[in-house]
């Protein structure tokens, strides 16, 4: 474990606005709340219209050879990769490769069935919304769910969830199904998102992260983002943290399309403007604006998830990450044409989220006082 005395250093950049006394209490801010809650780093953008109007990046990539954090740096953003698969399932239902409301066995090489309500078929448009029946599951439930591995070296995708979902397969446990039926009610599921992965490689013929790179991250100039360890740039990964500070390493999971996107804040803000501006991004679109639309819409009353987004109080649309050494958060205010991006490499932590998150808080507000100035 790395033992230190957590003295925030930051680097910071304005683009289009001078350095002013907002800044310099924000500044000292977020230093406060990296000391108090003994995070290493911390990279924050907020966007309007096109562009990166302002941006942050404090503290230490890697504690231990006191490398700072930059807008560059790349971070494990956990469950902000399941934004990803909501665009690239709208991609390929625009292109007529996949019917979301289909039975998801029209492209799987085995057949998925809820064990306890076989009759009821999986959709495409239940794995989006976490309506399968498929379970969380929280680690305490099971935890060989989420073993990690080192470097890409986990399970492949597809073996891995015909072995975990089906009775019978080597890591079946029932605790992977809820007692429910699909389609009869909501529960975040990472199984659910990388079930959907797989599908949407089986539809496309293509593997899951190299699709992505094709048609999501190369179009918006993303050229150091990707599920795969091997093709980041290993100068500019950020070292994940537990909570006590200890290195949790570079690791991989099986269940990948779920949490293993690593990129950094100015890359990812690429993608964040895309949505916000309809699913185009200088020149690039990935998506039409009526299937952002759809994606944005909430596809069950009463729960704020849209096509794995989901609505935030305020009028803000997107998602968030936690996991070993990851806290993140992406939003955007539809009608403000406005976002934010939040990468730590601290594991989960409330501050980054909203509503009570004090970091997300302050990057809000922030984003009001910028806004205001203009």
């Amino acid at each position: 474990m790395v033992t230190i005395c957590l003295t925030v250093s930051f680097i910071s950049a304005g683009l289009h606005l001078g350095q002013g006394p907002q800044d310099d209490e924000f500044d000292h801010a977020i230093s406060e709340e990296m000391r108090r809650h003994k995070i290493p780093s911390i990279a924050t953008c907020i966007v309007r219209d096109d562009a990166i109007v302002w941006q942050r990046a404090y503290g230490y990539a890697d504690l231990e050879t006191k490398k700072a954090a930059t807008m560059d740096t790349v971070y494990f953003v956990a469950s902000l990769s399941k934004l990803v698969a909501g665009v690239a399932a709208m991609q390929l239902h625009e292109k007529g490769i996949l019917a979301i409301d289909a039975d998801i066995n029209e492209y799987l090489p085995f057949r998925v069935r809820h064990p306890a309500h076989p009759e009821e078929r999986i959709t495409a448009r239940m794995l989006l919304t976490h309506r399968s029946g498929l379970a969380w599951p929280l680690g305490h439930e099971y935890p060989e769910f989420y073993k990690v591995y080192p470097g890409d070296s986990a399970p492949p995708l597809g073996s891995w969830l015909r072995d975990t979902l089906i009775p019978g397969g080597s890591r079946y446990d029932s605790r992977i199904w809820e007692n429910w039926a699909p389609g009869e009610r909501q529960e975040y599921s990472n199984p659910g998102a990388a079930l959907l992965g797989y599908v949407l490689e089986r539809a496309s013929g293509v593997d899951y992260a190299d699709y992505c790179r094709k048609n999501i991250f190369e179009p918006l100039g993303m050229s150091n983002t990707s599920f795969r360890l091997r093709s980041i740039d290993a100068a500019k990964l950020a070292q994940p943290y537990d909570r006590d500070l200890t290195p949790a390493g570079h690791f991989g999971v099986p269940f990948y399309p779920s949490t293993t996107l690593r990129t950094s804040v100015s890359e990812f803000a690429c993608f964040l403007i895309a949505i916000m501006n309809g699913g185009q991004f200088r020149g690039a679109r990935i998506l039409s604006n009526d299937s952002v639309e759809e994606i944005l819409r909430m596809q069950n009353p009463g729960s704020m998830s849209g096509l794995l987004w989901w609505k935030y109080e305020g009028g803000w649309y997107g998602g968030q990450g936690g996991f070993r050494g990851s806290s993140t958060f992406a939003g955007f205010h539809k009608t403000r044409k406005t976002g934010i991006v939040i990468f730590s490499n601290r594991s989960e932590s409330n501050e980054f989220y909203p509503p009570a998150g004090r970091i997300h808080e302050l990057v809000v507000e922030q984003a009001a006082i910028l806004a205001a100035r203009e």
